[in-house]
């Protein structure tokens, strides 16, 4: 037979292999699951926060609306 050797180019290629595992896993921190008493209570602020934003954004369309209706009605009689 033929003499046949085999190399990698780097020797750690286990640790490559699980660096790039890592970066293609979840690597998300679950809000509700089995974590310790410490992290529930640092995640659960954000949630309101969150909440409150995306609530004044759709009363905000509402107002825009008549404000411009009214506007133009106005502004043509004086003239």
């Amino acid at each position: 037979g033929i003499p046949l050797s085999v190399s990698l180019k780097s020797p750690d290629w286990v640790e490559i292999v699980r660096s790039e595992i890592s970066l293609c896993s979840n690597n998300t921190i679950p809000l509700f699951g089995e974590i310790p008493a410490e992290r529930p209570l640092r995640s659960a602020p954000p949630t309101p926060r969150r909440q409150q934003p995306s609530r004044p954004p759709a009363p905000s369309p509402t107002p825009l609306v008549p404000s411009r209706a009214p506007a133009p009605s106005p502004a043509r009689p004086p003239p």
